[in-house]
């Protein structure tokens, strides 16, 4: 089992990457199961339940109605798990809680999010971090509500660096990555 090479947690943080050239299906099995999903879209732009909803899926840069129906039930396991978060409407306070429920890989709540403008400032350390992103990029996007993918990255890892790996996709190199950091 792949998980056991790991210690972390792996988040998926695009429902798009994972849906691109169907890279959800390269994710070993057992990471798959363990994983979060914190997507950066609605609800109902996956199950729309009125044509309002529809017309605003459609106008979106990702073709959410071509999600895959394999994807869409390891989605629907993911809610019913307490595995998974909307971000939209966007509010970083809740994300936080929400993440607070979950258990990391050894039984342990994860920690909430980093969400103090000082210590990004004084003490995250762009050159060690995970993708390198300016602090005031990462306190721009929480307070903005936004889901750029390098600020989320480092949000998400530097609030539980031991404990989860925030990805946009599976690759051959994931594990590798997790291991250097």
């Amino acid at each position: 089992k792949t998980e056991r090479m790991s210690t972390k947690r792996v988040m998926f943080i695009s429902l798009s990457a994972l849906i691109d050239r169907d890279s959800w299906k390269t994710v070993p099995q057992d990471i798959l199961d363990d994983s979060i999903f914190f997507l950066g879209c609605k609800r109902a732009w996956l199950w729309p339940s009125s044509e309002e909803d529809i017309e605003d899926r459609d106008a979106q840069p990702t073709n959410y109605a071509s999600t895959p129906p394999d994807l869409l039930t390891i989605i629907l396991e993911k809610e019913k798990k307490g595995l998974l978060y909307f971000l939209k409407p966007e509010d970083f306070l809740k994300v936080s809680d929400w993440l607070t429920t979950i258990n990391d890989k050894e039984g342990k709540k994860f920690k909430p999010l980093i969400l103090d403008d000082n210590w990004w400032k004084d003490c995250y350390d762009s050159i060690m971090g995970l993708t390198g992103v300016s602090p005031s990029f990462i306190i721009k996007n929480y307070k903005q509500g936004g889901h750029d993918y390098s600020p989320i990255r480092e949000l998400l890892y530097q609030s539980n660096p031991s404990t989860l790996f925030p990805v946009l996709q599976w690759s051959k190199s994931t594990l590798i990555e997790m291991s250097r950091y």
